[in-house]
């Protein structure tokens, strides 16, 4: 039986508290001094759709921490003592490829931080919900805020391949070019802009995905267009109340994966029953598949992987969540 470990980074004290009770003892103010992953939850034994089981650990970061190097080998290091098989890092954070690479050979412990299955998911949900609204892509514009990210770039090349006109936005103007070259050289006919302020962005675009994952709105919801749709995969929920307050905007989380079993963890992450982010999703499925191998650990990842993730889901009944 293959076995997983998460890093999961908590996003406060309470989230904290759900995976280790004794920190209700523990001050908020010295939560953060805490040393890493202090114990490991262990999940039930899972069965798949085709009958492969598994089970894995949870290793809680000190809530709004940087995920720093040394954290990542904290948690492999943790992983390989619990034996499992694969390590998923679920954080906005990143991490280094290199260094992450490089750990990983030195444990023999596969590490993946679930950007593949992030993306496929936002791609599912997003492109069902503009579906289920009868809105023609080919004549909608679409923006990805943080299309420097591997999840925002994979995103904004699959949505190329349907939509009219992408907007590019974020801090790495050199990725970002880089990528409007490749989505003109494999689908010429979309029109691809990258913008350096968000005001014509919001104003004009009827689709857009949040990949930013960071304290604080980046944009006022008044800002944006009548009946936009956005698609946000940021771990935390400010954005969602915010939006929440304005009717004629819809508002998804496109990270999100309903599992075909019960669970003893969704709860934990302040999740409905059987749902996770994508990010875990992704490590668990390597494991049902025991498919042993740093799966999204590459800053430039083949778009058709998009495809291979999706197929793994759906053999073992895994399910990307859509309004």
């Amino acid at each position: 039986m293959k076995t997983f470990a998460v890093l999961f980074n908590p996003m406060d004290g309470n989230h904290l508290e759900n995976f280790w009770p004794i920190t209700k003892m523990i001050p908020r103010l010295f939560l953060r001094f805490l040393g890493n992953h202090r114990g490991a939850f262990k999940t039930q034994v899972m069965r798949s759709k085709r009958g492969k089981e598994i089970f894995g650990y949870f290793l809680p970061s000190p809530p709004n921490g940087v995920l720093t190097h040394d954290a990542v080998k904290a948690a492999a290091e943790c992983a390989e003592k619990l034996r499992t098989d694969v390590l998923g890092i679920c954080s906005g954070d990143g991490i280094s490829y290199e260094k992450a690479q490089a750990l990983s050979k030195q444990l023999d412990l596969a590490i993946t931080d679930g950007d593949t299955f992030t993306a496929w998911a936002v791609f599912e949900s997003l492109y069902r919900t503009v579906k289920q609204k009868n809105i023609d892509l080919s004549h909608s514009i679409l923006a990805v805020i943080g299309a420097d990210s591997t999840v925002g770039s994979l995103s904004a090349q699959k949505f190329a391949e349907s939509t009219a006109r992408i907007w590019l936005y974020g801090g790495q103007i050199q990725k970002l070019t880089l990528l409007r070259d490749r989505i003109l050289q494999r689908n010429p006919s979309c029109a691809v802009l990258i913008e350096s302020g968000l005001g014509r962005i919001l104003k004009e675009s009827d689709v857009i995905i949040n990949i930013v994952d960071k304290e604080g709105v980046l944009f006022s919801t008044d800002e944006l267009k009548e009946n936009a749709i956005v698609c946000d995969v940021s771990l935390k929920g400010d954005l969602s109340e915010r939006i929440g307050r304005q009717k004629d905007v819809t508002l998804i989380k496109g990270n999100l994966i309903r599992l075909p079993f019960t669970t003893n963890f969704s709860e934990k992450l302040g999740l409905p029953d059987n749902i996770v982010y994508a990010c875990i999703a992704e490590a668990m499925l390597l494991a049902f598949e025991e498919k042993i191998v740093n799966y999204s650990l590459e800053e430039d990842i083949n778009i058709d992987k998009l495809e291979e993730i999706a197929n793994i889901a759906a053999r073992h009944g895994f399910e990307v969540c859509v309004p």
